[in-house]
C-alpha cells in the first residue's frame, strides 16, 4: 500500500525545513522506527524517522531542497509497487520554498503516533545553556491544541536515551507515548501528571548529569484552564523549582462537572469508582488516574458485588455511604438503588462546560452544515441473503473474527468507490481531487462524542481482514488509544444507528469527504417480491452527498451499486 511521507511539523515557528541528507536511499528496505532523512531547521538538525514499514521506492525531495511543512517528500510502499501518476502529480504541483515562507496548507497527512517530543523550535534557542535541550508538548494534528500530560515514564534524575519514552500524554482522541529526541539526563520534569498544556509548551529539561537548569532558563508551562483552550501556544515564564506536592483535594467542580484527565475517567469506569468522591492530587485538584487507584484501593474495605459497584459508578453513590443487606453486611445492587439520590448533576440552566471532543465535533459539523452544500439519497436493501451468508460464514469461523454487518458494508462501499471515481474524490482549492484508494471509515459512539477509525484499502481486504480491523480499531477508539493517521484521510464515512432500532436517518457529511452513508436498522418488513407477498429482512441506508463534488444522479448509481452488493452478496466474499 502506497504510504506518503511529508515533512514533519517541528514547532509553531518552523514553517520551512531543508532536506539535510537521505539516510535511506531509493530501492532500499525501511522498518518502521527507521531513520529516513535528516533535515535542518533554523534551530536545529533532527531526524526524520519512519512510521512505516516497506520499501522506500521514491524520493521527491533531493537533499538541500527547502520545503514548507506538509509537503511530500517521499513515498513508501510494497517491492516493485509502483507510484501513482497522481503522487507524482502532486510533488512536482506542491509549492517548493526557495524562500522561507509559511505552508499554504497543513499536512496532507499528519504523522501518527508515537509522538515524538517537539524539539525545542518554539523557544529562544539561547534560552538555555548548550548542552539543555527543551521538551516541549508535541503537535498531534490538526485539531489538537491541547494536551494532558497523564504519567512521566522518566523521572528526574533518570538517564534518557534517544527514542526512550519520557511520558503519556492524553488528547481528545487518544493516549500516545512521547519520545526524547536528545540523549542525557531528565534534569527537571516542568509539568507534573495531569497537567492540561498547549501544544509547544515546555514540560521538561534534558542534558548532561549534574547539570544546573537556570531559573530563568525557558519557557515554563501555563496549564490551561478546564475549559478547551481556543489558541495553542505558551507563554513565557522563568522555570522556578518545582512547588511542593499539593495535598489532595476535592475534585474541582463547575455547575457539577468534575474535572479529571480521560485516562482517569476510563480507570474510573473500569474500577467502579464514582468520581465525585475521589480527591484529586493534580493541577487545582484535578483527578489522575493514580487517584482512582487509591480510591478503588480504598473502597475494597467496603463489601459489594460487582453490579452493586458498577450501578454506584454510573450513579456517583459512594458505597461507604450505603448500609448493605447481603450476606455479611454486603452492599448489593437493590442497596445502592434504594440509596438517597445524590445532588443533581445538572441544574436547570446551567452552561456544561464544553470537553476537548465535544468542541470539536462541534467546529467540525458547523463547519460542514456552513461550507458544504448537500442532498440526500435514500434506498431499501434487501439483506435477507447477506442475513443468511454471515450466519454460515459466522458458524464456521473457526478461531477467526465473527463478521458483523458493517463488516459486509465497508466492503460493499470499498467496492463502490473504485468504480465511482467521481464519488470517491474531495472538494480541494481550485479543483477536485480525486483520491485513488478506497478508505472507508466507521463511526463509533464514545462517551464524549464519536470517533471515525479508518479502514484503508476496505476495496482490497477480505472480510475476516475489515472484521479483525475493525474490532481492534473501535476498541482502541473507545480507549482513546487510535494514533492519527488511523482516523484521518477517510474518503467516506458509515455510520449505523440500527441498533438503536432507527430505521432511517440524515446523517452530515465530514469535512474532507464527499459522502456519509446512514445505516438504519434490519428488520421484517413484508415486500412484493416475485409476484408474490413475502417477509425480507430489509434496511434503509440514506448518502448525504456534497453536491460541488458529486451530482445527483452519479450518487444514485452509486447507491444503486451498493444495494446491489449488499443483496447478492457473494463477490463480497471472493474479492
Amino acid at each position: 500500500m502506497i504510504q506518503k511521507v511529508t515533512l514533519p511539523a517541528l514547532g509553531e515557528t518552523v514553517d520551512v525545513s531543508t532536506i539535510e541528507r537521505w539516510v535511506k536511499q531509493e530501492g532500499d528496505a525501511v522498518a518502521r522506527g527507521d531513520v529516513l532523512c535528516e533535515i535542518t531547521t533554523d534551530k536545529a538538525t533532527l531526524e526524520v524517522e519512519s512510521y512505516y514499514t516497506g520499501t522506500l521506492l521514491k524520493i521527491l525531495a533531493p537533499a538541500g531542497a527547502e520545503l514548507p511543512v506538509g509537503a511530500l517528500i517521499a513515498v513508501i510502499g510494497e517491492a516493485g509497487e509502483e507510484v501513482p501518476a497522481e503522487v507524482l502529480a502532486e510533488a512536482e504541483g506542491q509549492g517548493r520554498a526557495a524562500a522561507p515562507a509559511p505552508a499554504a496548507a497543513p499536512p496532507a497527512e499528519p504523522a501518527p503516533a508515537p509522538a515524538a517530543a517537539a524539539p525545542p523550535a518554539a523557544t529562544d534557542a539561547g534560552a538555555l545553556p548548550e548542552g539543555l535541550h527543551q521538551v516541549t508538548m508535541p503537535a498531534l494534528g490538526e485539531t489538537v491544541d491541547v494536551s494532558t500530560i497523564e504519567r512521566w515514564v522518566k523521572q528526574e534524575g533518570d538517564a534518557v536515551a534517544k527514542g526512550d519514552v519520557l511520558c503519556e500524554i492524553t488528547t481528545d482522541k487518544a493516549t500516545l507515548e512521547v519520545e526524547s529526541y536528545f540523549e542525557g539526563t531528565l534534569l527537571k520534569i516542568l509539568a507534573p501528571a495531569g497537567a492540561e498544556l498547549p501544544v509547544g509548551a515546555l514540560i521538561a529539561v534534558i542534558g548532561p548529569a549534574g547539570a544546573e537548569v537556570p531559573a530563568a532558563g525557558g519557557a515554563a508551562p501555563a496549564p490551561v484552564a478546564p475549559a478547551p483552550a481556543t489558541q495553542a501556544g505558551a507563554s513565557a515564564a522563568p522555570i522556578a523549582p518545582a512547588a511542593p506536592t499539593p495535598a489532595p483535594v476535592t475534585a474541582p467542580t463547575a455547575g457539577g462537572r468534575v474535572f479529571a484527565s480521560p485516562r482517569a475517567r476510563r480507570r474510573a469506569r473500569d474500577l467502579g469508582v464514582a468520581l465525585a468522591g475521589v480527591a484529586g492530587t493534580g493541577p487545582g485538584g484535578r483527578i489522575v488516574e493514580a487517584d482512582v487507584v487509591k480510591a478503588a484501593e480504598a473502597a475494597h474495605g467496603v463489601k459489594a458485588s460487582p453490579l452493586a459497584r458498577k450501578v454506584a459508578a454510573a450513579g456517583g453513590v459512594d458505597l461507604a455511604t450505603v448500609r448493605g443487606t447481603g450476606p455479611g453486611g454486603k452492599v448489593m445492587r437493590d442497596d445502592v438503588v434504594a440509596a438517597p439520590a445524590a445532588a443533581p448533576a445538572v441544574r436547570p440552566g446551567e452552561v456544561v462546560p464544553l470537553s476537548a471532543m465535544r468542541r470539536i465535533v462541534a467546529e467540525r459539523m458547523a463547519l460542514s452544515k456552513q461550507t458544504i452544500p448537500c442532498y440526500y439519497l435514500a434506498i431499501d436493501v434487501d439483506m435477507t441473503d447477506t442475513a443468511c451468508l454471515r450466519a454460515k460464514l459466522n458458524q464456521r469461523a473457526n478461531g477467526q473474527p465473527k463478521l458483523s454487518f458493517n463488516d459486509f458494508l465497508l466492503k460493499a462501499c470499498g467496492r463502490a468507490l473504485k468504480q465511482f471515481p467521481a464519488v470517491n474524490s474531495r472538494w480541494a482549492d481550485g479543483g477536485i481531487e480525486r483520491r485513488g484508494v478506497a478508505n472507508v471509515g466507521l463511526a463509533v459512539a464514545l462517551e464524549e462524542g464519536l470517533m471515525v477509525p479508518v479502514v484503508r484499502d476496505a476495496d482490497a481486504k477480505d472480510l475476516r481482514q475489515i472484521a479483525r480491523e475493525t474490532a481492534d480499531l473501535a476498541q482502541r477508539a473507545r480507549s482513546k488509544r487510535l494514533t492519527p493517521d488511523e482516523y484521518q484521510d477517510g474518503c467516506m464515512t458509515l455510520t449505523n444507528l440500527g441498533v438503536f432500532g432507527i430505521r432511517d436517518f440524515i446523517p452530515v457529511v465530514n469535512p474532507g469527504e464527499s459522502c456519509i452513508m446512514g445505516v438504519g436498522v434490519i428488520q421484517d418488513r413484508v415486500v412484493f417480491r416475485q409476484g408474490g407477498i413475502q417477509v425480507r429482512k430489509m434496511m434503509t441506508i440514506t448518502l448525504a452527498v456534497d453536491h460541488r463534488i458529486v451530482d445527483g444522479a452519479v450518487a444514485a448509481h452509486f447507491l444503486e451499486t451498493v444495494r446491489d452488493l449488499l443483496e447478492s452478496p457473494q463477490p463480497l466474499v471472493k474479492g
